[in-house]
């Protein structure tokens, strides 16, 4: 009987803005600060930007069992501004630090005036981290 290929899929992990307490709900416990999820070097250059700690549902998101380590997939719906790409963005960036010197990721946008914001928006991110970022 011939070898079955191995099954490389991952579970996915789902989470619905509307689904999650906001902030005017009350005192929230378990908001994630930007300082526990990226590195101090990225947390400075968010701080910078006001980003400090995210979203209930933003938490609620990546609390999600295997979420951060990578060993899940992570599906989410939000309106819009509602700060999904600060999501994907810290997951990307969880991964290149995890992978080390010459690791390299495609964020892909639906819009082309949005990759050229993107694009300068991670340059002034990556900014004296040793990262880089290009956009085209």
């Amino acid at each position: 009987m011939a070898e079955q290929p191995a099954n490389h899929t991952r579970p996915n992990a789902a989470v619905n803005s509307s689904n999650v307490a906001s902030s005017s709900d009350g005192p929230q416990e378990n908001l994630l600060s930007i300082a526990e999820l990226v590195t101090p070097a990225l947390t400075a250059m968010y701080s910078k930007a006001h980003i400090t700690t995210l979203f209930p549902w933003q938490s609620a998101a990546l609390q999600l069992p295997d979420v951060l380590d990578g060993r899940s997939h992570l599906i989410y719906t939000a309106s819009t501004s509602a700060g999904k790409t600060l999501v994907a963005e810290i997951l990307l960036l969880r991964r290149l630090a995890e992978a080390g010197k010459g690791a390299k990721a495609l964020f892909v946008l639906p819009l082309r005036a949005l990759v050229a914001q993107k694009a300068a928006s991670f340059a002034k991110l990556l900014e004296g981290t040793g990262l880089a970022s290009a956009g085209d």
